[in-house]
C-alpha cells in the first residue's frame, strides 16, 4: 500500500479514485473518505519527518503498520505529478518535477572543472527557469564568486517565474564579489511584478564607500518591496557611508518589515541620526529589527532611533545594542520613545555592556507600563552595574504591565548580592499572568 502526503490538490476526482491512502499536511485522512477501507492498525511513526509532500511505502507487512518515510521528491507517481504540490525542495534534487515546487533552495559551489563553466552555468539557470510556479528562491553562493554572467543568467531565469514573491541571496562566504555586478542582478529582478520580499546577506564583505552608494541607490528602485532584510555585519559601514541608504527609505514606502543587521561596524552618532530620520519615512512599517551590536553608539545616538519609531504603528520591535556606551540617559531616552508605541505587542531589547546603572534601572520599567498591548517582552541587561534596589524596582514595574504573558529578563553579571538573589526571582514567579517566564541572574560575591 502507498501513502501520499499532499498540501494541495487540484483534481478532486483523481485523488478520490486513486488506490492511494491520501493524507493532508496534518496527517488527517482525506481519501478514501470511508475510514473502514483503511486498515485499523494504520499508524504513523512518532518521529514524523518535516516534509510537505512525499511518498511512503509499506515496509512492515507482518504487523500491518505503515510509516511515513522520507524520500526524494523525484519519486512521485507520474499519474499524480500534475496535481500535487511540493512545498520545499533542493534545486539539485529536482529532476522532473520543477513545476510542482513552491520554494527552492540552491547552494552554488561552481563547476568541478573550470573549462566547463558555460555548460554548468546554462544547466543551473535552465533548472531555475523551469520552476515556473516557484514563490520563494533561496540561494547561497560559496567560495569564489563566478562572475557577472552568472548573476545575469540567474536573474533572467528568475524572471520566467511569474509567481515569485521572495528572493534570498547569501553572499557572505564568497570572495571577489563586485557590487556593480550585484546591482545589475537587483535591477533585473525588480522587473518581476510580484516580488515583494528581498533578503541580502553581505556579512563579512568589506564594502567601500562607492559600493555602499551604488547598492543603496539600486535598492531604492525596489519600490514594490514590503519585506527587506539586509545583513551588513562587519562590512566596513560607518557614519560616512550609512547615509547612502537614505534614498532607499525615501522611495520604498511600502516596507512593512525591515530587518537591518549592522553588527560589528563603526557607527556612532551622525550616521545613525540620519538613518533614523530616513527609516521614519516608511509609512507602513510594522516590524522593525535593528542590530547594532559592538558599534560605537553614545548617549546622543539614540536620537536617531527615536526618529525611526516616531508615530509608527509598530507591532514588533527588536533592538540589539549590546557592547555600546548608551549609559542611563541614552537607554531611558530610547525607552521613553518606545513607550509611545501603543500598538507594540512584542518587544526585544538588548542593552548588555552599556554602562547601565542602578539609577537607570529604577526608572526603566515605568516605560513598559505605558504599553497597553505588550504581551511579549525580552529585556537583556547583562554585564552592567545594577544593584538589588534597581533590580527590585524594575521587576515591580514589569509585574504591572497589564497584558504581558511572556517575559525574559536577563541580568547576568551585575552587582546583585546573594541574599537578594532569590527574592527577585520569586517576584516574577508570583505574577500569575505569565505563562512563560525566564529570569537569568547571577550572584555577586
Amino acid at each position: 500500500m502507498v501513502i501520499l502526503l499532499v498540501t494541495q490538490y487540484k483534481d478532486y476526482q483523481l485523488l478520490k479514485q486513486s488506490k492511494y491512502l491520501v493524507l493532508d499536511q496534518a496527517y488527517n485522512q482525506l481519501f478514501p473518505e470511508d475510514s473502514s477501507q483503511v486498515l485499523n492498525t494504520f499508524q504513523i511513526s512518532d518521529s514524523k519527518p518535516n516534509l510537505s509532500c512525499g511518498l511512503a511505502k509499506n515496509f512492515n507487512n507482518t504487523n500491518q503498520k505503515y510509516q511515513i518515510q522520507l524520500i526524494k521528491f523525484t519519486d512521485f507517481s507520474l499519474s499524480l505529478q500534475q496535481k500535487a504540490t511540493i512545498k520545499k525542495a533542493q534545486l539539485q534534487d529536482l529532476e522532473n518535477n520543477y513545476h510542482l515546487v513552491k520554494q527552492v533552495e540552491a547552494v552554488i559551489n561552481g563547476p568541478d572543472k573550470p573549462f566547463k563553466y558555460v555548460e554548468w552555468c546554462n544547466n543551473l539557470t535552465s533548472k531555475i527557469s523551469k520552476c515556473i510556479n516557484m514563490e520563494s528562491f533561496d540561494v547561497i553562493f560559496q567560495e569564489e564568486f563566478h562572475g557577472k554572467s552568472l548573476f545575469s543568467n540567474i536573474a533572467s531565469a528568475l524572471n520566467n517565474c511569474q509567481f515569485l514573491i521572495r528572493i534570498s541571496l547569501n553572499l557572505n562566504s564568497c570572495t571577489n564579489i563586485k557590487i556593480e555586478d550585484l546591482c545589475i542582478f537587483i535591477q533585473a529582478i525588480i522587473l518581476n511584478p510580484n516580488l515583494s520580499s528581498f533578503c541580502l546577506n553581505l556579512s563579512q564583505q568589506i564594502l567601500e564607500n562607492e559600493d555602499v552608494d551604488q547598492l543603496g541607490y539600486t535598492l531604492s528602485k525596489f519600490t514594490q518591496l514590503e519585506i527587506l532584510e539586509l545583513n551588513l555585519e562587519n562590512a566596513n559601514i560607518s557614519d560616512k557611508n550609512i547615509v547612502y541608504f537614505g534614498d532607499m527609505f525615501d522611495d520604498c514606502k511600502l516596507i512593512k518589515n525591515l530587518n537591518f543587521n549592522l553588527k560589528k561596524n563603526s557607527l556612532c552618532n551622525s550616521g545613525i541620526i540620519q538613518l533614523g530620520q530616513k527609516i521614519n519615512k516608511c509609512d507602513n512599517l510594522a516590524h522593525l529589527n535593528l542590530n547594532l551590536y559592538a558599534n560605537s553608539l553614545l548617549e546622543e545616538s539614540v536620537i536617531g532611533f527615536t526618529f525611526a519609531i516616531k508615530n509608527k504603528k509598530l507591532i514588533t520591535l527588536q533592538l540589539e545594542f549590546s557592547i555600546n556606551i548608551l549609559g542611563d540617559n541614552g537607554i531611558l531616552t530610547l525607552c521613553s520613545a518606545i513607550s509611545k508605541c501603543s500598538t507594540l505587542r512584542k518587544l526585544f531589547l538588548d542593552f548588555s555592556y552599556n554602562n547601565f546603572t542602578e539609577v537607570g534601572a529604577k526608572q526603566l520599567g515605568k516605560n513598559f507600563i505605558q504599553l497597553p498591548n505588550l504581551s511579549n517582552l525580552t529585556l537583556k541587561l547583562d554585564w552592567n552595574n545594577i544593584l538589588f534596589e534597581g533590580a527590585k524596582s524594575l521587576t515591580d514595574s514589569l509585574r504591572q504591565v497589564r497584558n504581558i504573558n511572556i517575559l525574559q529578563l536577563d541580568m547576568i553579571q551585575n552587582s546583585i548580592d546573594q541574599k537578594y538573589f532569590y527574592s527577585i526571582q520569586q517576584k516574577i514567579k508570583k505574577c500569575k499572568r505569565l505563562v512563560n517566564r525566564i529570569v537569568k541572574l547571577t550572584v555577586y560575591d
